[in-house]
């Protein structure tokens, strides 16, 4: 039966032009690096934010043809939102990567379905060195370094 209504409402999405939703979350200072969904009512979005982290979310991040989805910095309360606009955002099941950075913290990737409803994304920095190079291609390195590492 859900199959059936995500397509009816696929069905929907495509007669009145593509569906778009965003992906909101918050960005704090932890004792490790990650990125998790969780539930929009998490104590842990109440936390003091951290700003300046680059947030970069990618369509199918462990295939060749991944497509960047949006980019964000968070806010200067560690806030963001980073609008989808690819055809079923929030009705049909995408993978999604998302590699977040900061200046001065370890960098921190996940890779999990694309986020209903009622769910936002944690980023958690820890305080560390960016060990992240161009000898090899992380499967969510932005397009520069991607460049960069293919005309060695």
């Amino acid at each position: 039966m859900s199959r059936l209504a995500g397509v009816i409402v696929a069905g929907a999405c495509a007669l009145l032009g593509a569906c778009s939703s965003s992906l909101q979350g918050k960005a704090i200072r932890g004792d490790y690096s990650g990125v998790e969904v969780v539930s929009d009512s998490d104590p842990r979005l109440a936390e003091r934010g951290l700003s300046g982290v680059s947030i970069h979310v990618q369509l199918d991040p462990t295939k060749l043809k991944r497509e960047t989805l949006g980019r964000a910095v968070s806010a200067s309360d560690g806030s963001f939102s980073i609008p989808v606009d690819q055809f079923g955002a929030g009705v049909l099941e995408y993978d999604i990567g998302v590699y977040a950075r900061r200046r001065g913290c370890e960098p921190a990737e996940a890779f999990f379905r694309l986020p209903g409803s009622g769910k936002r994304l944690l980023v958690i920095m820890t305080e560390g060195e960016d060990k992240d190079t161009t000898e090899q291609p992380s499967s969510l390195r932005d397009e520069f370094n991607l460049k960069s590492f293919e005309n060695r």
